[in-house]
């Protein structure tokens, strides 16, 4: 299959990447001009680099038509500038799902004039975002993600594009960067430190990270889907953070203190958690518990 993927060289990216190697699929990933993602992954198979580039991109999609885009691009709030935020996360994949859409259904400039080179019965175009679980106006993440998937769904009912959007709970695994929450967490585990924490009451749904690249292989491979689908993904159980840190701590036997409620909730603080019914109508399973894939990071990396 020719895959188009954004967002290299994020963490979830990468996994994404790796397994789609794995079944021998030709990959293009299309990065920003200051990426190093060409001369890190250099050696990798199957692999090519694009430049963010209008000019390059609107050539690229007028010469190859993809199997399936995956859309991993994300900019997250905590100490991210406003405008890499709404670039990331709204811009920057509008503007690949525009030119996909437009030369793969050989829709002319004249909005009014129109036409599909394709029947309804052919293969559509599949494009797969990587959205969020969280509510749709809890911060502008969340906010862009939502006027993203706005987008996708209008494109959908217009041209009968397939458009899935994973709403994708919080998502673990070894070797994550340190300034995310459990690594965070983990990290002053280790070293028996002080962790300053909210009450802890708000229930998060956590899903290790081979589930989530199980779900997304099988959303690129299966046959037939809607045109717009919503799919939660996440364990299917949420433990309070409270439940989520003491297990850790427990199992990592630290002499750390939880000090539960010296850091001040976030106005709204949501609970979360994923309803599978649509990912096991489509076939996909959920492996690991919360627990059994903490369990499952902390071995990888050597602390358990």
């Amino acid at each position: 299959m020719h895959i188009c993927v954004l967002g290299r060289t994020g963490y979830l990216g990468n996994k994404i990447i790796d397994a789609l190697i794995k079944s021998n699929n030709q990959i293009i990933c299309i990065c920003r001009k200051d990426s190093k993602s060409e001369k890190k992954f250099k050696n990798e198979k199957n692999v090519t680099y694009v430049v963010s580039d209008y000019i390059v991109l609107r050539d690229l999609f007028k010469d190859m038509r993809f199997d399936c885009i995956i859309n991993a691009s994300c900019t997250y709030m905590k100490n991210a500038r406003i405008d890499d935020v709404v670039e990331s996360n709204l811009i920057f994949p509008m503007r690949i799902l525009s030119l996909a859409v437009e030369n793969y259904y050989g829709i002319n400039s004249n909005y009014n004039n129109y036409s599909k080179i394709l029947n309804h019965n052919d293969k559509q175009l599949r494009f797969i975002s990587i959205g969020t679980g969280l509510p749709n106006n809890f911060n502008l993440y969340t906010y862009t993600k939502k006027q993203f998937n706005r987008l996708g769904h209008f494109f959908s009912n217009e041209y009968g594009m397939e458009f899935i959007n994973l709403e994708l709970e919080n998502y673990f695994g070894e070797n994550e960067p340190k300034n995310r929450f459990l690594p965070s967490v983990i990290e002053k585990l280790k070293n028996n430190e002080d962790i300053p924490l909210t009450q802890g009451e708000q229930l998060r749904d956590f899903v290790y990270v081979n589930d989530v690249i199980n779900a997304i292989c099988l959303l690129v491979n299966k046959k037939q889907v809607p045109p717009y689908m919503d799919v939660p993904l996440g364990s299917g159980d949420a433990p309070s953070i409270k439940e989520l840190v003491t297990y850790i701590k427990r199992i990592m036997k630290s002499k750390s203190n939880l000090q539960f409620g010296k850091v001040p909730l976030r106005p709204n603080e949501p609970s979360s958690y994923a309803n599978l019914a649509m990912y096991n109508m489509l076939g996909g399973k959920i492996e690991y518990s919360w627990k059994e894939g903490i369990c499952k990071m902390l071995q990888e990396e050597g602390i358990l």
